[in-house]
């Protein structure tokens, strides 16, 4: 993959998982990277990561990803968005979030993902039948066994 700007890195993150490209998306992120999301409070490998988006992806007919905002730092971007995913019943979640990523050489090697869970228990049971129907479980990385967040993962300005 060619080295991308944040903003380049930002939006082809985003615009694979929209398409449902996962093997793109993770190419947007290194093989070891780490990733940590609020609603679970756990660090999760970027293989354990597939899963989530799996998942994601096997729960929604439709991903789109609005009003994206990338700040880049040194060594990362900040990237807000407004996601709209469409269940096959016409349940749309709507949810803003916040990624903090690191990058290093035009790849993620550390994303934190912040956004409001509220409204993901009726998400989940409305889309269960599809997660099923692909053959799909929750992630076994969100256990309660999973690791907790690392230390390290402030983002500190020279």
């Amino acid at each position: 993959m060619p080295h991308l700007s944040a903003e380049d890195l930002a939006n082809r993150f985003l615009s694979s998982i929209e398409r449902g490209d996962l093997a793109s998306a993770m190419d947007c992120i290194t093989p070891d990277a780490v990733l940590w999301h609020n609603g679970t409070r756990k660090s999760v490998s970027r293989d354990e990561n597939l899963e989530v988006l799996r998942g994601f992806v096997a729960r929604s007919v439709t991903r789109e990803y609005h009003d994206r905002r990338v700040q880049e730092f040194p060594g990362g971007f900040i990237l807000q968005h407004n996601l709209v995913a469409t269940a096959a019943d016409g349940y749309v979640l709507e949810a803003s979030a916040c990624l903090v990523c690191r990058t290093t050489n035009g790849r993620i090697t550390w994303l934190e993902e912040y956004f409001d869970w509220s409204d993901l228990p009726e998400w989940f049971a409305r889309t269960q039948p599809q997660l099923e129907a692909a053959g799909l479980a929750w992630p076994s990385a969100w256990s309660s066994d999973a690791e907790s967040r690392p230390t390290g993962g402030e983002i500190r300005s020279n």
